[in-house]
């Protein structure tokens, strides 16, 4: 359901010219999954920092590294970007769901449905670090609300890897 959602909406963004031809269009389809800042990501998963480009270092380095390990089995980061983004939407919506179920001993659908029919839920299938850390700060709180506090904070450490809001999960 998200990646029907974010290939509809990123989708036209860039068919809006009658003249595109089909060839380019098939070879920049992923890179358009990957606008404003998943370039940067791109580019740092393909590249690493540089010095010329000081805006890179505003990126964390966890999805970078986790894109160009999965790109260097078979190429493309942007394809391994959007698949390793499926798989962690799917590993937050199960952790979300087991904290519904632990803490509200209820059933985890209804609010596991908002979050997929929330408007910016198609987010989650973009070039971005936004499932990584929907995984990562989720499976922390899971994690602290079973005890196992070392788990929680290694977690909280890779989401401080994640985005710079994860380091308020390392408190």
């Amino acid at each position: 359901m998200m990646l029907s959602f974010s290939l509809i909406t990123c989708f036209p963004f860039g068919l809006s010219h009658a003249k595109l031809e089909i060839a380019k269009a098939q070879k920049d389809f992923f890179l358009r999954l990957a606008p404003l800042d998943g370039q940067f990501y791109r580019k740092i998963a393909t590249e690493g920092y540089s010095f010329q480009n000081s805006l890179s270092y505003a990126f964390f380095p966890l999805f970078p590294a986790l894109t160009r390990a999965a790109a260097s089995i078979a190429g493309r980061p942007v394809l391994w970007g959007i698949i390793l983004n499926f798989f962690f939407s799917l590993a937050a919506l199960l952790v979300i769901g087991c904290i519904v179920k632990l803490k509200c001993k209820s059933h985890p659908l209804p609010p596991l449905l908002l979050l997929l029919a929330f408007p910016s839920s198609g987010i989650y299938n973009f070039y971005y670090t936004e499932s990584l850390f929907l995984f990562l700060s989720a499976s922390c709180f899971y994690a602290c609300m079973d005890r196992r506090f070392f788990l929680a904070g290694v977690l909280g450490f890779l989401c401080a890897l994640t985005r710079y809001q994860g380091t308020l999960l390392t408190f």
